[in-house]
């Protein structure tokens, strides 16, 4: 980079009626190199002036924009070098796509209100002023807001001062330490706070009015979470206040601007009479995420995308590990297993999926990574490093790396050899094979007499016509019943000595990996399984290895369906939760097939005992995963399974509910409104969707919004699609009846004929590079297990390309082609029964 940024002094006056913004820049840089040009980035935006101030002379300079490339060049004086100050004055609109700076509209007490507020990762800062939109361009911020009288501003720092202005108050924040554009924040609206100190910080949740009382949960535990983390850390949290932000519009879950970070309404505020228990918890999740990046991205940011893992890896495993930490009861590193672990051995078992680390260049393709290779695989092999290094290396490691990294920029490299140097080894190698490369190994069981060895390949659920490369990771390798720390196995192949009948191979999760094994095996593992010998943790590995092994065409379903029989005394959330994904996934593509009774009778059988064990109402004291447990079972068997009784208490639930005489717990609501949608009619789906207009937050919203996708009527689908893109749903949740009508069999054959003909509106709704284009396409891998459909997609979007889409098409396709096979084996496997 020729020319850097040093620091920026920034103006902005939002007119929130016109959504229009106007503003100017004073960015001081040092050109390092004599220049005739300067280029940085803008997008968006009318550019009215430009100067440069060098030398102690100011002149104007011509400009010039280029829209392709989101730039701005300057031409200065030739010869230009060492510090000088660029002075931009420019406009921009206040958009509604949920990106750059964004107007977010919403209602109080029947009136219309409008709030200013800004999403600038990845690449979007650049839509509300000119500036070098890179996270490696490092500089300091001194901004200033003129808000409408009676209305708040807000960015990073607090407020330096306030005065009167011609239109409102300037408001002069103080200036912020270090940091990449994307994590500034600029925010105006109505808004209201509660607030509450830790050790010299002041820590806020704001909200729109009437709602920050409902950010009481989210405040105590962010509280708490930011001292747990400093300990940790080693180090002070290093701004003087930390606000949380409910935005009404939003198209992420969360962004972790230093010192403003904001959230979805949902995932804030909680509301003690209807948030459900998975709403608490993901609150929490998603709080510790965000401060976790404080740290981690903030403090210490990667110096190009390709690293964004090192941001995003770590917070979604540290705010695993510090939740489990304050609240041990929800058995967090449970659910780890069966939501991040799991997604992830998904995704990465595709052709289309890449590295964690990954080259990216464009926008487009630095947003397609924010996905759950980046997220959910980093996570899992940042655990599988900590368990192999020991956990106190691991955090003399992180210490020692943001200690020595702090308010700069690192690679990936870089927290490996801290971490290395702490734990004595050099790790660097073990790491690159797990994040340089794509997908995962494949761990192949053989015997010979009493002698067994281990063998990996990488596991793809579709084989390419050609041999792929070969690959080879250095596997952590443990079997049950083992003591000490899991061994590295680096070669193709190596034996495992002493390897007893009915152990686990890969135990307790050591490797980010799948395992194979031959039929003597695989009966003793039965035999441990039935016996309760073998651990919850192993018996759901084994699960899912076998139902992926059936998806790849390795194993038969009955090889699945015969563990998970062996499984059927256990109660253990991780089991009960993991074998029930599997069996629906099953029985809804055996859907119409002659054999669909048996892989329905198998599901009804498992969620019939967990329904039995939990029934309708939480019991004092009882597990909060049981709580998780009882909606999914009931969901299940009212819905999909339509199990007689539990339609019957669903729909009597429901009166009391919508005749206000009595709600069901919050946990049920929503798949009690699913089953009496799908039971009741159109009756049923017209009340639901008044008690979706009449609700009272967001939260409820989308409850009511999913449970009307729940109906078996095409037409009422058909109208619930085109709701999705009217103004009576939100932007942000435009996504939601798209991926519930594709779950529902009913709409399956509805979602991408729909999708197609709607794209244009669809695509020009939500903004190039939005990630709720990438959801919905995913949802027709959901609805789809044929090759027609797969074949059209790819079709499509060959001849419509939509940017930062390009792999999620990719990879939807892969999985319908990879379902539509399997459905075609259970065919020929279950049906020879018959």
């Amino acid at each position: 980079m020729d020319t850097r940024p040093i620091h920026y002094a920034l103006r902005f006056e939002p007119d929130l009626r016109a959504r229009r913004f106007s503003g100017s820049a004073r960015i001081d840089v040092e050109i390092r190199r004599p220049a005739s040009r300067i280029t940085m980035n803008a997008a968006e935006l009318d550019v009215r002036a430009c100067r440069l101030v060098h030398g102690g002379k100011s002149v104007t300079v011509r400009h010039s924009l280029d829209a392709r490339s989101e730039t701005l060049t300057l031409r200065v004086p030739r010869g230009t070098s060492g510090r000088a100050t660029v002075e931009v004055d420019f406009e921009g609109t206040l958009n509604d796509r949920l990106l750059g700076f964004y107007c977010s509209t919403y209602r109080v007490r029947g009136r219309e209100e409008r709030m200013a507020t800004t999403q600038f990762e990845a690449a979007d800062a650049r839509r509300a002023f000119p500036c070098w939109d890179e996270p490696s361009a490092k500089a300091t911020f001194d901004v200033t807001i003129v808000a409408p009288r009676g209305m708040a501003a807000v960015s990073n720092m607090p407020v330096a001062s306030r005065r009167a202005a011609r239109g409102g108050v300037e408001h002069a924040f103080e200036r912020t330490p270090r940091m990449p554009t994307y994590l500034l924040y600029l925010g105006v609206g109505r808004l209201e706070s509660i607030s509450t100190t830790s050790r010299g910080v002041k820590i806020s949740v704001l909200a729109t009015r009437g709602n920050a009382r409902r950010g009481k949960f989210a405040l105590a535990l962010a509280r708490r979470l930011l001292a747990e983390y400093e300990r940790y850390f080693g180090i002070r949290y290093p701004l003087p206040k930390l606000d949380l932000i409910a935005v009404p519009d939003f198209a992420a879950g969360a962004m972790e601007n230093w010192g403003a970070i904001t959230f979805r309404e949902a995932l804030l505020l909680h509301d003690e009479r209807t948030s459900s228990t998975r709403t608490a918890q993901l609150i929490a999740e998603v709080v510790s995420h965000e401060i976790a990046h404080q740290w981690f991205g903030n403090l210490v940011t990667m110096k190009w995308w390709n690293d964004l893992w090192l941001n995003e890896s770590f917070a979604t495993f540290m705010a695993t590990k510090f939740v489990d930490k304050i609240r041990p009861e929800w058995r967090m590193w449970d659910q780890f297993a069966e939501d991040t672990v799991a997604n992830a051995l998904r995704l990465d078992s595709l052709r289309s999926t890449h590295p964690i680390d990954v080259r990216v260049e464009s926008p487009a393709e630095i947003r397609e990574i924010f996905d759950a290779i980046s997220y959910d695989k980093g996570g899992s092999v940042l655990q599988m490093v900590e368990r192999l290094v020991g956990e106190p290396a691991f955090r003399r490691g992180l210490r020692a790396y943001l200690r020595r990294f702090s308010y700069g920029n690192a690679e990936g490299a870089d927290l490996w050899r801290e971490i290395g140097r702490a734990a004595g080894r050099d790790i660097g190698p073990l790491v690159r094979s797990w994040i340089g490369q794509p997908g995962y190994p494949l761990l192949t069981v053989s015997r010979s007499g009493r002698a067994a060895r281990i063998a990996q390949e990488r596991f793809l659920l579709e084989r390419p016509r050609r041999a792929p490369p070969r690959q080879m990771w250095h596997v952590p390798v443990a079997a049950s019943g083992e003591r000490g720390p899991p061994r590295v196995v680096s070669r193709r192949s190596a034996p495992l000595p002493r390897l007893r009948a009915g152990a686990v191979v890969n135990a307790s999760r050591a490797a980010f990996a799948r395992v194979r094994y031959g039929e003597g095996d695989l009966a003793e593992l039965r035999r441990a399984a039935e016996s309760g010998e073998m651990r919850d943790g192993d018996a759901w590995m084994v699960q899912g290895d076998l139902l992926a092994l059936c998806r790849a065409g390795m194993a038969g379903v009955r090889d699945y369906l015969a563990f998970a029989d062996a499984c059927s005394g256990r109660t253990g959330y991780l089991v009960s939760s993991g074998i029930g994904r599997s069996l629906r996934l099953l029985h809804r593509l055996s859907l119409g097939e002659a054999h669909e009774w048996r892989l329905r009778e198998r599901s009804l059988e498992h969620h019939a005992r967990m329904h039995a064990r939990l029934g309708w109402r939480p019991a004092r004291g009882e597990a909060h995963v049981d709580s998780l447990l009882r909606g999914e079972a009931i969901g299940a068997l009212g819905v999909s399974l339509r199990a007689g009784a539990v339609v019957r208490g669903a729909q009597e639930a429901f009166e009391r509910l919508a005749s206000g005489r009595g709600a069901p717990p919050a946990d049920l609501r929503e798949p009690v409104c699913s089953i009496a949608v799908a039971a009741g009619g159109a009756r049923a789906y017209r009340r639901v969707r008044a008690m979706y207009d009449s609700a009272g937050t967001q939260e409820e919203q989308v409850r009511y919004l999913a449970a009307m996708c729940a109906t078996p009527d095409a037409g009422l689908l058909a109208r619930t699609l085109e709701l999705s893109q009217s103004p009576a749903v939100r932007t942000q949740n435009m996504h939601v009846p798209v991926s519930r009508v594709a779950a529902n069999p009913a709409g399956a054959a509805l979602v991408w004929p729909w999708l197609r003909r709607a794209w244009p509106r669809v695509s020009r709704r939500a903004g190039t590079g939005n990630p709720l284009l990438a959801r919905m396409i995913s949802s027709v891998a959901v609805a789809a297990s044929d090759m027609e459909t797969a074949a059209s997609l790819e079709s499509f979007f060959a001849r419509r390309p939509s940017p930062g889409t390009e792999r999620t098409v990719r990879q939807a396709t892969e999985t319908i082609r990879i379902n539509a096979r399997l459905r075609e084996r259970m065919g020929r496997e279950l049906g020879a029964l018959d």
